[in-house]
């Protein structure tokens, strides 16, 4: 029968779609020539391979191939199992009304805490999640067309635009900040706050710091920008003061017990292993939580306390004491967009020093 198939595949291809279409067996939307494409392989059947196979390969293409996140393609395989076990089938026969199904169960589940309902973020984050797993199959050739970009249009585009967060992102206050910060007990939760907040890093340069980044004498870090893949900051350097760097060095006494593996990450989770986004949430939403300006079950954005938040803080307390084109240089943007001479113009780094340390507020830890 294969090598009947194999001699004769457009005439075998087109007697299997007439059968396909009389049978309405196939979903309209994802397309009967990505199950047939994947009946048709001359060679080994595509359906050889179990969903656990599929995913173990997608697992260790990430691990071997690219440099990236092991967190978030672990999040990705946990999404797909949950799919996988609403739907029932495997995941090359996954079609559009399925992922409406699965979208339903979805909004079914309790969130966190018992919520009645999970978040529209998080059911955004589920998709996003299968997209890019379905996108690995495609290039792979093991499916034609993803499901996800169809069904996204069709369905989960209206769903989030009724259900928006409303409001926008807060900007603690100084007083909150200081708070935050002398409520934590933990010396790598301090250091978490206050180093974030002293430079108005984003989350995942702040997690990609590594202990040979820092240079204690000139009290600067160098991000990893473009070696960990953050293309958004474009100087890759942020200035601390006297008081973050006692902050530091108190966890860098605790960070020698914890350490295992030989991490050079400055951040550990409990495992003594590099912390990871989970971990991070976690230690500013409890901080957050401690001094009543995070509400976990807000709908509104400004109830809600993130890791960007201090970003919003850094800038809204420089934006008036400082020039505009060293605020900018400091948040790490381009300065492109200013004007056509302001490219042109590089800030020496020890007069953004010195700009920094006149005007970054004192939190008194």
């Amino acid at each position: 029968m294969v090598d009947l198939i194999a001699e004769h595949p457009d005439e075998a291809r087109a007697l299997l779609k007439s059968f396909l279409t009389f049978g309405n067996t196939i979903d309209s939307h994802l397309g009967d020539e990505v199950w047939i494409d994947a009946f048709m392989d001359t060679g080994e059947s595509k359906f050889s391979k179990t969903n656990k196979e599929l995913q173990d390969e997608f697992m260790n293409h990430y691990d071997t191939v690219v440099d990236l996140k092991t967190e978030f393609y672990e999040k990705v395989i946990q999404t797909v199992n949950l799919l996988i076990r609403e739907i029932g089938k495997h995941v090359l026969m996954i079609t559009v009304d399925d992922l409406n199904l699965f979208f339903n169960s979805l909004k079914q589940r309790k969130g966190q805490l018992g919520k009645t309902e999970l978040a529209p973020a998080t059911i955004k984050r589920h998709f996003s999640n299968l997209s890019c797993f379905y996108k690995y199959l495609k290039a792979k050739k093991y499916i034609r067309h993803s499901p996800i970009p169809d069904f996204k249009t069709l369905t989960l585009k209206s769903h989030l635009k009724n259900h928006k967060m409303r409001g926008d992102r807060q900007t603690p206050t100084t007083q909150d900040i200081i708070k935050m910060a002398n409520g934590c007990w933990n010396p790598r939760d301090k250091a978490v706050i206050v180093l974030q907040a002293k430079t108005g890093m984003r989350a995942d340069e702040l997690l990609g710091i590594e202990m040979d980044d820092i240079n204690w004498d000139s009290q600067h870090i160098r991000l990893q920008v473009r070696e960990k893949g953050h293309h958004k900051r474009v100087n890759p350097i942020v200035f601390f003061d006297d008081e973050t760097e006692q902050v530091l060095k108190r966890w860098l006494t605790v960070r020698e017990r914890w350490v295992t593996n030989g991490t050079t990450a400055l951040f550990l989770n409990k495992k003594g292993e590099q912390m990871q986004f989970s971990t991070l949430n976690r230690i500013v939403k409890k901080a957050g939580e401690r001094i009543g300006i995070h509400d976990e079950h807000s709908e509104n954005v400004d109830e809600r306390f993130t890791s960007h938040c201090f970003r919003h803080w850094f800038t809204t307390v420089l934006k008036k004491k400082i020039e505009e084109s060293c605020l900018i240089e400091l948040r790490g943007d381009d300065r492109r967009g200013m004007n056509s001479r302001e490219h042109y113009y590089r800030i020496p780094l020890q007069r953004l020093r010195e700009e920094y340390l006149k005007h970054i507020p004192r939190l008194w830890v």
